[in-house]
């Protein structure tokens, strides 16, 4: 539970705060809601992919097939097919997959998030056996 809670707050705040500065492209619009959001969402899928591939201890083929193409497939998948398809979203994925701030942001949220994970896995198998 305390994980979660970490996760949480890293999640939330610093793609707010890297966010609240931005501009994501050329024309100097600042990054909103929807861009946001999709960063946020899309580094919670990737961190789950991430603490389902530490716990696991042994992979087949069905293993990679679910984890990559069915979990981070399929989110990837829909996301580009509902950014076209639905006039509300204003075409913000292809805006926001093609920022290097998206990027950045979704490898320092994943990597803080990893750390923190990794820590308390040493601590609980070599400190608590």
């Amino acid at each position: 539970m305390g994980t979660g809670f970490l996760h949480s707050l890293v999640v939330f705040f610093i793609p707010f705060y890297h966010y609240s500065e931005v501009s994501i492209n050329h024309q100097s619009q600042d990054a909103g809601f929807w861009v946001f959001s999709i960063t946020s969402f899309s580094a919670v899928i990737l961190i789950v992919t991430l603490r389902i591939m530490i716990v696991q201890r042994f992979y087949t083929v069905m293993h990679w097939v679910a984890l990559f193409v069915l979990s981070v497939g399929i989110y990837f998948a829909y996301a580009w097919a509902a950014s076209y398809l639905n006039e509300n979203l204003f075409a913000t994925l292809p805006l926001t997959f093609h920022t290097g701030h998206f990027y950045l942001t979704l490898l320092v949220t994943v990597g803080v998030c990893f750390i923190v994970d990794l820590f308390f896995f040493a601590f609980h198998f070599n400190i608590l056996p």
